[in-house]
């Protein structure tokens, strides 16, 4: 299944907005996807097809910065 940057992130809004503990730490792995990383295998799991500058972009519309590799 082909994810698109929008799904994603109405999907992490649900969930900032619903559990905000599991948002975070779901961040962070987006973060490490951004950088290449493949958390406990979610990438190739869940988003098989997509390349850094996807996770890049769903931490931009997040509007999530990454300050000294810290979201």
């Amino acid at each position: 299944m082909n994810k698109t940057v929008e799904q994603t992130v109405a999907r992490f809004q649900t969930m900032r907005d619903s559990n905000p503990v599991m948002y975070y730490s779901s961040i962070n792995d987006i973060w490490s996807m951004s950088e290449g990383g493949d958390p406990d295998g979610i990438r190739l799991s869940y988003y098989q097809g997509c390349d850094n500058d996807f996770f890049k972009e769903v931490l931009s519309a997040l509007g999530e910065e990454i300050v000294n590799n810290v979201v």
